[in-house]
């Protein structure tokens, strides 16, 4: 089931705002691709991601940067060409 944001943010001790991080599953939810994409694009270093203790975790706020830093004209972004990276699994665009 998809989790609500910003609502599911952690807060510290303090009441500050602490970062939402994802999963795989719900990376791949947010941005309704497939799991399998996801994890393309972490093998080939393609979209921000966190390794914490052996564990795949994305920061939403880097993730909403990621995808506002590409070009929707040209599709390209700091990380390179991303125009194919937001191509539907069948190959057809989003």
């Amino acid at each position: 089931m998809m989790r609500a944001y910003p609502e599911n943010e952690l807060r510290n001790v303090k009441g500050a705002k602490m970062e939402t991080y994802l999963t795989v599953e719900e990376l791949a939810e947010y941005l309704k691709l497939s799991q399998q994409t996801i994890r393309r694009w972490i093998r080939g270093q393609e979209i921000p991601f966190h390794r914490i203790m052996n564990v795949i975790r994305f920061r939403l706020s880097e993730i909403d940067a990621w995808v506002e830093g590409t070009d929707v004209l040209h599709g390209t972004s700091e990380v390179g060409n991303n125009l194919e990276l937001f191509a539907d699994d069948k190959g057809g665009e989003a």
